[in-house]
């Protein structure tokens, strides 16, 4: 189900019985006690798969992420917080355990630097995030 919030962009995988969420703090808006929480629309928080990424069967993924272009979500996950571009995360909270090319194959780093044997894209690595090596001329 993709609920009101949820922004899927071109590209994107979405697994069999992946959650999404749109509210952090949910009750019935009939509840009395929810009433005025539920009476405009900033309990709702966007959601947005951007460009290129998967998200593995039965994962669940809370109000108001990001996955970055081409990252992956390994199945069952549970995505806690913003995932970056050609991450590939898991578990439950998610958790960095890699990165992966834009072909969704994973890669090796050596000295900061990743070659995909599958597509011929070099890729540098920057602490917490990745870029596409431009080629030399």
């Amino acid at each position: 189900m993709i609920w009101e919030g949820i922004i899927l962009e071109d590209g994107v995988f979405v697994g069999p019985h992946v959650t999404f969420t749109n509210d952090l703090y949910p009750r019935s808006p009939r509840l009395l006690q929810a009433r005025k929480r539920y009476s405009n629309r900033e309990w709702l928080l966007s959601t947005q798969v951007q460009y290129g990424a998967s998200i593995g069967a039965g994962v669940v993924i809370l109000a108001g992420i990001t996955i970055g272009k081409f990252a992956m979500v390994g199945a069952g996950a549970t995505v806690t917080k913003d995932v970056p571009p050609h991450a590939l995360v898991v578990g439950n909270p998610a958790y960095l355990k890699g990165w992966v090319c834009q072909c969704g194959q994973p890669l090796g780093f050596q000295k900061n630097i990743a070659y995909c044997k599958d597509c011929d894209l070099s890729f540098v690595e920057h602490g917490d995030t990745i870029t596409v090596k431009e080629p030399q001329k």
